[in-house]
């Protein structure tokens, strides 16, 4: 068995090496791994040993440091090996680790029944709204805070919280470009919500529905869910010349990368398609007004071109699996093929899998004949038109 270095690195005297998996909440668990260990492995250990029911869109992330303090988080594919992606992690310059975390997050499970996962999203949020990385403006953020100090301790208590208790803290309430030389006014601010928050509770809540107003509130912000890629531009006057591109249950969101405004959102409904192009670009046609004409395509430098095309296939397919029985049929054993059944008049349920299924199917199947055959069923989906059953062949789910 083998034993921990600085880092998250391990060292090898067996077969096993045990490694460190942390939590966002820096907590974190031990597991034996090996060189046949995948990520997907890891992740189903990771699951079992903290009793999370829904683990499906969890993963493992490689989390490095850098001695500017900047934090990179690259999510793991299943089949990649972590003992393999130890052994490239580089002494002096930054430090890495492992982190069990949500890797996508839909509309239908933002909040869980399953308290582990609720927490395991309540620590995420926390850390993705102290961080910066979801950008909010300062009513939003004191008010979160209220909350997350009723989550840390308890109902307001006048003689125990005041400013001077909370000032010390407030960096772990408070995302940076918030705080000030003077944070009193801040410290107050936090205070009387925290206080509000219980006055206007007839009864006593838990620990766990205090998580879940908390995410019920962060996920009001546009980009929840988000991650980010830095990219840039020079094709569009209207769009900065560098930017984060970020990708939720929403689509896709464009931000300064400076100051993180938002300068645009599509939804997958406006996306055409997308995909990657030689040297590092990614690519994204939007719909256009018109049926007769194409919209205009927006392309973008960076090195993640590939994970950005892939989080938004992730999304899609996620979506295509969720839904409902009634309207998406099993595909079948010998010809992988899936049905689609829905109502020609229930406009929700066409708008709904033409979302899903049209830039995914257009970009996969590879046969001019079946491309063609989908482009079709896709806009008789849009235009309403369609007939009540209709089979196509999803490429993506062969064998």
């Amino acid at each position: 068995m083998a034993s921990f270095e600085a880092g998250g690195r391990f060292t090898k005297t067996g077969k096993k090496s045990v490694v460190r998996i942390h939590f966002l909440d820096n907590e974190f668990k031990t597991i034996a791994i090996d060189e046949t260990t995948s990520a997907a492995d890891v992740c189903q250990m990771v699951a079992d040993k903290i009793g999370v029911a829904e683990s499906i869109h969890f993963a493992l992330f490689e989390s490095i440091t850098h001695k500017t303090g900047r934090r990179e988080d690259r999510c793991l594919d299943g089949s990649e090996f972590p003992a393999q992606v130890m052994l490239q992690w580089a002494a002096g310059s930054r430090t890495a680790k492992w982190v069990f975390k949500r890797k996508i997050f839909l509309e239908s499970k933002m909040v869980s029944k399953d308290p582990m996962t609720n927490h395991l999203l309540y620590i995420q949020a926390v850390d993705n709204i102290i961080n910066g990385t979801y950008p909010c403006d300062i009513e939003t953020a004191i008010k979160l805070a209220a909350v997350q100090m009723q989550v840390n301790f308890g109902d307001h208590k006048r003689h125990t919280h005041q400013v001077g208790f909370l000032l010390p803290r407030l960096v772990e309430y408070l995302p940076p470009y918030h705080l000030t030389q003077d944070n009193t006014k801040l410290c107050q601010s936090i205070l009387e919500q925290h206080a509000l928050l219980t006055a206007d509770a007839p009864t006593v809540a838990d620990s766990a529905s205090w998580k879940a107003l908390y995410l019920q509130e962060a996920q009001q912000i546009p980009v929840y869910g988000c991650r980010f890629f830095l990219a840039k531009q020079t094709q569009f006057k209207k769009l900065p010349a560098n930017v984060l591109i970020g990708v939720n249950a929403q689509g896709l969101h464009i931000l300064r990368a400076d100051s993180k405004a938002r300068v645009v959102c599509w939804s997958f409904r406006d996306l055409q398609r997308w995909g990657t192009k030689p040297g590092i670009s990614v690519f994204f046609q939007t719909k256009s007004r018109s049926y007769a004409a194409e919209g205009p395509i927006y392309e973008f430098s960076t090195s993640e071109a590939h994970r950005i095309q892939e989080l938004l296939n992730i999304y899609v397919m996620a979506m295509l699996e969720e839904i409902s029985p009634m309207l998406c049929g099993p595909p079948a054993p010998e010809t992988h093929q899936i049905e689609l059944r829905f109502d020609s008049y229930d406009h929700d349920s066409a708008v709904k899998i033409q979302a899903a299924v049209r830039g995914y199917l257009l970009r996969t199947l590879l046969d001019r004949a079946e491309r063609t055959l989908a482009a079709i069923f896709i806009q008789s989906i849009w235009r309403g038109h369609s007939t009540r059953k209709h089979v196509t062949p999803v490429a993506s789910r062969r064998a």
